[in-house]
């Protein structure tokens, strides 16, 4: 049998395109095709935080969980802006990471 990765979750799917049980696939690729390693998708900003923290990128007092809800509502703030000029969610990462607050970088 052919794996897609070590996810076992793929293991009846790698089957059942094995068997040729599909004409089609189709894939969103940031939520299927790429398995994430967190359980929830803003769980990554843990990693992030804690990456950020390592370079002494962020301020001294902002923690890891601090920077990752601090990101979850960036987030937030930046879609409901976009949604209210726009009419639309989608944002940039650049609009995101100008809706965190300017003290949580290092010698801001």
């Amino acid at each position: 049998m052919t794996t897609l990765g070590p996810d076992m979750r793929l293991r009846a799917l790698a089957a059942d395109l094995t068997a040729g049980r599909y004409k089609v696939l189709s894939l969103d690729v940031f939520d299927t095709l790429i398995w994430r390693r967190v359980p929830e998708p803003a769980d990554i900003f843990y990693q992030v935080g804690r990456s950020l923290k390592d370079a002494d990128l962020l301020a001294g007092q902002i923690t890891v969980t601090q920077f990752a809800h601090l990101r979850v509502a960036a987030a937030k703030a930046a879609r409901a802006k976009a949604e209210a000029k726009m009419g639309s969610r989608e944002v940039l990462l650049v609009d995101i990471y100008a809706a965190l607050p300017e003290h949580i970088w290092r010698g801001s």
